[in-house]
């Protein structure tokens, strides 16, 4: 017999987050120590921010395999400043969070920020599907699409509004102090128009610049959008 799901949510001075993350880890992610060679990789849940971790990794370490380490593993939002300072470099430290919530040194040291962007009705429906089978699994009955569709549109999910979301990026995005360390990656780009996202991302990260690459095929990094 399954269950009526109920929908926890942690709030942090007016943000939603998911319940069973930390809230002292969630004061203190703007404190987080910042390496020079960090890149910061953010975008809305669901917008494809597994894919864009592995495939700049792929391009930090030269070559086509995954990182063994989970993207949660360098997440500022659920890891502490202490566990973050011990993974190896380069880091693709990465969240969910609005612009000015990043780590104060990521902006101060004018760090190369990756925002992934991806159609609000495809966002939706992936997270809706993730939580469905997060549920099923145990035995709890997830509210219907058009339930969740109210609670996406009415920013009552984790991570509140996508539209405010957005919106607040848009205006880091076009401010001159910052618009030059931010890159926007469309995450239907990736799929329809790979070969020239991935080379905006190796010439706005610098990837190029820092180690001298090597070439590997198009396929390997294609293809983590299918193990991801």
């Amino acid at each position: 017999m399954t269950r009526k799901a109920k929908y926890p949510i942690l709030e942090v001075n007016g943000v939603r987050y998911p319940s069973v993350f930390d809230e002292e880890i969630i004061r203190n992610m703007m404190d987080v120590d910042m390496n020079d060679d960090d890149v910061m990789l953010c975008g809305y849940m669901r917008s494809g921010t597994h894919w864009c971790f592995e495939v700049i990794n792929m391009l930090l370490r030269k070559c086509d395999d995954t990182i063994p380490y989970r993207k949660e593993d360098f997440h500022i939002e659920q890891r502490s400043n202490e566990k973050l300072a011990h993974l190896p470099l380069p880091r693709v430290l990465n969240g969910h969070m609005h612009f000015e919530l990043l780590p104060k040194a990521a902006l101060e040291k004018k760090l190369k920020i990756v925002y992934v962007l991806r159609d609000p009705r495809d966002v939706t429906c992936s997270w809706y599907q993730l939580m469905k089978k997060y549920f099923r699994d145990r035995e709890v009955e997830i509210c219907p699409l058009a339930d969740w569709m109210k609670l996406f549109l009415n920013g009552k999910l984790d991570w509140g509004s996508w539209f405010d979301h957005v919106k607040n990026w848009e205006k880091a995005m076009v401010n001159p102090q910052h618009s030059s360390s931010i890159l926007v990656v469309r995450f239907e780009d990736l799929v329809t128009v790979s070969d020239n996202q991935f080379e905006k991302l190796k010439e706005s990260t610098n990837f190029s610049t820092r180690k001298q690459m090597t070439s590997f095929g198009d396929e390997s990094w294609r293809s983590v959008a299918l193990t991801t």
